[in-house]
């Protein structure tokens, strides 16, 4: 039972990995019976991707509700919860939860990389929303050499810019446009400062 359940998991990953959301979900519906806790967390994990990319959002809550992750898995799958809440219709659970995730410790690569997604995304929430001192607060928590440097930096220009402090946005934004022009954070910035 558990290396059959195993075995489902690892070919709905690859179907995953092709970009084949649809029979990774159907295989992921094949897991039955007894799992070890780290695959029911994987595949909670997988399955919550796979629904949020179809835009099952209601679905995936549901899911991670009900998913009890190990240690590992637990962050990554709170911070899939709160991604769907925020694509659904609990947007200020979902913020609750990126604010938890962004004050995480722990100082693996991994850990720090899952902060900062948590805050760029909560940043970006914010912003949308209108609460531009707020989101300028997580966005200056994303690491400033990290792979998520770039956008969080972009954002920060634009809390400034929302909160009417255009010459406060030149600054994140001319860092920005000292980096690398292949990156579209850095096209765009070029393209605020004049704006600002």
């Amino acid at each position: 039972d558990t290396v059959r359940n195993r075995a489902w998991y690892y070919l709905a990953k690859i179907y995953w990995q092709r970009g084949e959301t649809e029979h990774a979900l159907q295989t992921l519906q094949q897991i039955d019976g007894r799992v070890s806790r780290s695959t029911a967390a994987e595949s909670a994990h997988l399955e919550s991707l796979a629904l949020l990319q179809l835009g099952r959002h209601e679905e995936a809550i549901r899911l991670l509700q009900q998913t009890r992750g190990d240690n590992r898995w637990t962050p990554y799958l709170q911070y899939n919860l709160a991604v769907a809440q925020l694509q659904g219709t609990q947007t200020a659970a979902g913020i609750k939860q990126l604010e938890r995730i962004g004050d995480l410790r722990g100082h693996s690569d991994e850990a720090r990389l899952l902060r900062d997604k948590a805050n760029l995304a909560l940043g970006y929430s914010l912003l949308k929303d209108g609460a531009a001192a707020a989101s300028r607060g997580a966005l200056e928590r994303v690491r400033l050499q990290g792979p998520l440097s770039n956008k969080a930096l972009l954002g920060t220009g634009w809390a400034d810019a929302e909160a009417g402090a255009y010459a406060h946005a030149l600054v994140p934004w001319t860092e920005l446009s000292n980096r690398s022009a292949t990156d579209p954070a850095v096209q765009e910035s070029l393209l605020a400062i004049p704006y600002a």
